[in-house]
């Protein structure tokens, strides 16, 4: 007897909707899709438990006709497709024809429709993919739809769902992506009987005001620009507006919310010299082009898209943001011929040109054809896609980079950036056995192998071993001048390393000659010429503060004179009562203050009042889920809060100050390295100085 079988209709059912309905979020995002479809311009959804017990969408939209009601219920059944060639030109959100069959297979779902024209309205029920009951009711136009106990015949689903706050936040999400990508419809959010969220329709600017606040507004630039058939607007934050994680950076194709990596690269090309590594930027951006020229039909949950041409999108994006930030007026230009064209090296003077302004002329202006910035962007961006760059405009083809970084831009690499040079990638040495390249910040290791360096007292009987072979143990790479970079292996949490007991003596003893371009200060030390990061420095020392005052759980606070306002999204304001209480154990004093907003009335001693916000910002959006925890923070999550916290470059210090500083290094367990990885102080020798000057 053959072992294949043909599932039984529920089976079927039920996993299909684990492909669509993930959690209540994924009802509410499928629904509300619907009537967004049916013409609707204010809808309403209201949850109780996170919406893992109730969930109710309503809408006044078209409405069904009672003929439909049921079969709006089977599987694949749609008004939006007739035929395949269909799947090619959508302008709809849903389309797919999945979501109330599944929703219907996995809770139970009454529905309540109405047209203009009908008499009365029409019910169904739904309870595990069977009809309960159907007949007519009394009802405005438009559709209302009830979903009630969530996965309770699939208990394995029901298991992973968090609690009942962190899944109400992510609908508050949702509900915000729809907000900001249909403006002109009037949205609102009630979580057991408060409201969390509520746009009253009309432009984009009177919701991103609504949602996050004049603090948030008034440091936004407005996107407006198009190449060929593709239209950029929304708009993108200065460059003191960043985040930890990429949850403030909004994109949307055509009215849905999309995660695409061309499109991430694209506005990381555009910030990469505004912003450091691993922060990100709030960007608000509605892409529209052509149903044809993008393909919705990748995943059931049409969150990931295929454009038919990258690379116009790349420029487009690209174009818009970098535009927008350095308030550069552009015509309208036509899609930017290619590289490899012959008729693009000469181009007419009636050719349309875009500002472009460049790193190195920071004071005006140049106008380049589009042809020259086509050119430029193709060698300056394929370093921060990670892709071999090909002629002309194929380097922005492929989107398959990983983008959560930006790489430093070198001379070398702002040289290529107007030569359409392509760089030579450095080579990189071979790895040792246990060595570490430290570039993004690691799990805290156990090293048996942190040994002193010649000369330096460990307090202790174990010896010393010499520098050299301390380094080779540590995975140092050698060379000379500042590429020996003093920190490059660390421990987060450990016993003090090899590299760090070196430093130690340059803190404690060494003369201090001054600060350099209010970032860098010169320390001399023996036969050597340091330069220490102030602010890599500073954000060590606030990194171990701050684990070690979630750990003690009992802090020093500073009343504020006078308490500041925090306006948040609705989702983030749902997950800061999952946080509240490790910000009090920092020694923070929050309470609500009205609709999505907190007001602080003291802060931590470790932090300033003018950094007060940016910090509880970042600590809320990288919370984990708290369940059984007293600490809901990450070690990233601390890396990024005592960048917050710490002092900044471009800031001059005084005497005291630097002392000050350097006093705190000698005290800490890790002064080699910021959290981030990155070094604290680098070294020249006497020796290396005088061959500059060829006395040696």
């Amino acid at each position: 007897m053959g072992k294949i079988i043909l599932l039984d209709e529920l089976t079927s059912c039920q996993i299909a909707a684990g492909e669509v309905v993930e959690r209540p979020a994924s009802v509410v995002k499928e629904t509300v899709e619907n009537s967004i479809d049916a013409g609707s311009t204010r809808i309403s959804v209201e949850i109780k438990n996170g919406g893992i017990k109730f969930i109710r969408i309503e809408d006044n939209g078209s409405g069904m006709e009672s003929d439909d009601c049921i079969i709006a219920f089977d599987k694949h059944a749609t008004s939006k497709l007739r035929c395949a060639e269909d799947l090619f030109n959508i302008s709809t959100l849903g389309f797919r024809g999945e979501a109330l069959a599944s929703i219907a297979a996995v809770a139970r779902v009454t529905l309540k429709t109405k047209t203009e024209e009908a008499e009365a309205g029409t019910f169904v029920v739904f309870e595990g993919g069977e009809l309960i009951d159907t007949g007519a009711c009394g009802m405005r136009k438009g559709t209302q739809i009830t979903v009630e106990n969530l996965f309770y015949n699939t208990p394995a689903r029901y298991k992973f769902l968090k609690r009942d706050q962190t899944e109400a936040s992510y609908v508050a999400d949702v509900m915000e992506k729809f907000a900001l990508s249909h403006p002109g419809i009037s949205f609102k959010l009630v979580s057991d009987g408060k409201q969390i969220l509520f746009s009253p329709g009309g432009n984009l600017s009177a919701v991103v005001y609504g949602l996050y606040g004049k603090n948030i507004f008034d440091r936004l630039k407005e996107v407006n620009f198009r190449l060929g058939n593709v239209e950029v607007t929304g708009f993108c934050g200065t460059k003191d507006l960043t985040y930890g994680n990429r949850g403030r950076e909004n994109v949307f194709v055509n009215g849905r919310f999309v995660k695409s990596k061309t499109v991430l690269s694209a506005i990381d090309e555009a910030y990469k010299q505004l912003v450091m590594k691993g922060k990100f930027p709030f960007v608000i951006l509605n892409i529209k082009m052509p149903p044809v020229s993008v393909d919705v039909n990748v995943h059931p949950a049409k969150t990931e898209v295929r454009f038919a041409d990258d690379n116009t999108v790349f420029r487009a994006v690209t174009h818009a943001v970098y535009n927008a930030l350095y308030d550069v007026e552009v015509g309208e230009p036509g899609i930017v011929p290619s590289a490899e064209d012959p008729s693009a090296e000469t181009p007419s003077a009636e050719e349309k040109s875009v500002s472009y302004i460049t790193s190195d002329m920071p004071q005006d202006s140049r106008k380049l054809t589009e042809n020259e910035i086509l050119s430029a962007m193709t060698a300056a961006a394929t370093e921060g896609l990670n892709k071999e760059s090909s002629a002309g405009a194929s380097a922005f083809a492929s989107s398959e980079g990983n983008n959560d970084s930006r790489p430093d831009v070198t001379e070398k690499e702002q040289a290529s950036f107007w030569k359409n040079e392509k760089v030579k990638e450095p080579e990189i040495p071979e790895k040792k056995e246990n060595s570490y390249t430290v570039t993004v910040p690691v799990e805290p290791r156990d090293d048996h192998n942190n040994l002193p360096p010649a000369g330096v007292t460990t307090g202790t009987e174990e010896g010393t071993v010499s520098l050299e072979q301390s380094k080779e143990q540590e995975g140092f790479i050698s060379g000379s001048g500042p590429e020996s970079q003093a920190g490059v292996a660390y421990n987060l949490d450990g016993d003090r390393n090899a590299e760090s007991l070196e430093n130690l003596p340059v803190y404690r003893d060494g003369r201090v000659v001054g600060q350099i371009f209010e970032t860098y200060i010169v320390i001399e030390h023996e036969d050597n010429l340091y330069l220490l990061d102030q602010h890599a420095a500073h954000e060590r020392l606030k990194y171990e503060e701050i684990r070690k005052a979630l750990e003690a759980r009992e802090n020093e606070s500073q009343q504020l004179l006078l308490p500041q306002t925090v306006t948040l999204g609705a989702s983030e304001y749902l997950k800061f009562e999952g946080v509240r209480q490790t910000l009090e154990n920092l020694g923070f004093e929050i309470d609500n203050f009205g609709a999505n907003t907190l007001i602080i009335r003291a802060i931590p001693s470790l932090i300033t009042p003018e950094k007060a916000e940016d910090f509880v910002v970042t600590a809320i959006g990288s919370a984990r889920p708290s369940e059984g925890r007293t600490n809901v923070f990450n070690d990233y999550a601390v890396y990024t809060m005592a960048c917050k916290a710490a002092i900044k470059a471009n800031r001059k210090l005084s005497d005291v100050e630097i002392r000050a500083l350097l006093d705190d290094l000698v005290r800490i367990k890790n002064p080699g390295t910021c959290p981030h990885g990155r070094p604290i102080l680098i070294k020249w020798s006497k020796y290396e100085i005088e061959r500059k000057f060829h006395r040696a």
